[in-house]
């Protein structure tokens, strides 16, 4: 059989699992204080009219994902032409086409996982209702659901035969999770009236999309797995203990560095995080895949990424200053994972250089989003 043929019957039985998702999107009304019927079942077809495409075209793109274990330049490079294309064609791919093709490389046979495979593309069904805020926008969701993936394969390559290998289930968790991480992101902060509130976007998130990845089938389990991981997504407040990022990395540690702590102190909504070294480990890959596009690919994709999201929070300009302040406290001065490290270490170093360079050079404020550097030929 062609490679041509292989590939049509594998998109097909892809687009047969999307298909067994539409129930979930008919008469959402019922079940959806946010959503009508109609409004999700356009969004349903929206995504079935592109899949198809999207598949074939992503296979050949992101191949080296899955093939390449070469030298990390050329990866990055890789990686960066693809996210190029993406916002020079405004036509980001769906995420269930992205999904769909990690899904098959990383061998979640969907007649043998049905309610796995048919929640993660229902996820990303909803992942991929419009939002065009300048930086929580579909193509944000499409970069973090683009590393995930290239972190999951990673890391299963560093742990390969090792029980610290992801499994099927745990795969289909974070693609879920990478799916809907910022869904239905409205633009503002967990920090208002100079109060902070406990992931109040992540949570709002998870709640708006839980009875969706019900219908669809996955499990209550694996859905509070995803609960927790959304939440700890939230950065904020920067630096400060209470920031679940931050609760998230303390529990990492204990689990998985050198820490000699008998105990953890953690927030009640996080507390599992002290029993479950797994869900740490999965946790700490969505939140470095969020963080990658900023913080592990080049200083041009850093400096386009921090003045969209000051344009989306309200700001005039951003500066290096805003980037240094971004890697030491919300990177907290590198990746944790081994994962992150492999793909992105090197390059957060030589971005974190290139900042301290220009804040000494005068600290001028980076070009507009239109004017990026990094939308150059």
């Amino acid at each position: 059989m062609s490679h041509l043929k292989k590939q049509e019957n594998k998109a097909g039985t892809w687009i047969e699992c999307l298909e067994r998702t539409r129930p979930v999107f008919e008469g959402a009304e019922d079940f959806s204080v946010w959503l009508s019927g109609d409004k999700s079942l356009q969004a349903f077809e929206k995504v079935r009219e592109s899949f198809e495409r999207d598949y074939d075209m992503l296979s050949v793109e992101m191949d080296f994902i899955f093939t390449d274990d070469g030298e990390m330049p050329r990866r990055t490079e890789k990686t960066l032409a693809l996210i190029k294309k993406w916002h020079k064609g405004n036509h980001p791919p769906v995420l269930a086409a992205m999904a769909a093709l990690a899904m098959e490389r990383f061998g979640l046979a969907e007649i043998k996982n049905k309610n796995l495979c048919g929640g993660v593309l229902a996820a990303c069904i909803l992942g991929d209702f419009k939002n065009d805020l300048p930086y929580h926008n579909n193509l944000h969701f499409c970069k973090v659901m683009l590393h995930t993936i290239r972190m999951i394969a990673a890391h299963n390559r560093i742990f390969e035969g090792l029980s610290l290998a992801f499994s099927e289930r745990e795969t289909a968790c974070l693609l879920a999770a990478a799916a809907i991480h910022d869904f239905a992101h409205d633009g503002t902060r967990n920090l208002a009236d100079h109060q902070y509130h406990f992931a109040k976007i992540e949570q709002r998130s998870f709640g708006l999309a839980k009875p969706f990845l019900e219908k669809s089938g996955l499990d209550k389990d694996l859905l509070e797995d995803i609960r927790v991981m959304l939440m700890t997504t939230d950065v904020s407040p920067f630096g400060d203990p209470i920031s679940p990022a931050n609760q998230l990395a303390a529990a990492y540690e204990y689990h998985y560095g050198t820490s000699d702590s008998e105990e953890l102190s953690l927030s009640p909504e996080l507390s599992i995080l002290e029993e479950r070294g797994d869900l740490c480990m999965l946790a700490m890959t969505l939140h470095e895949a969020d963080l990658m596009n900023s913080a592990g690919l080049d200083y041009a994709m850093t400096t386009y990424e921090t003045a969209l999201l000051v344009e989306e929070i309200g700001k005039s300009d951003a500066y290096p200053e805003d980037v240094i302040l971004f890697l030491e406290t919300i990177c907290r001065d590198g990746m944790t994972t081994d994962a992150g490290q492999e793909l992105g270490a090197e390059n957060f170093r030589k971005i974190f250089d290139q900042a301290i360079t220009d804040f000494r050079n005068g600290n001028n404020p980076y070009p507009r989003p239109e004017d990026a550097l990094f939308l150059k030929d």
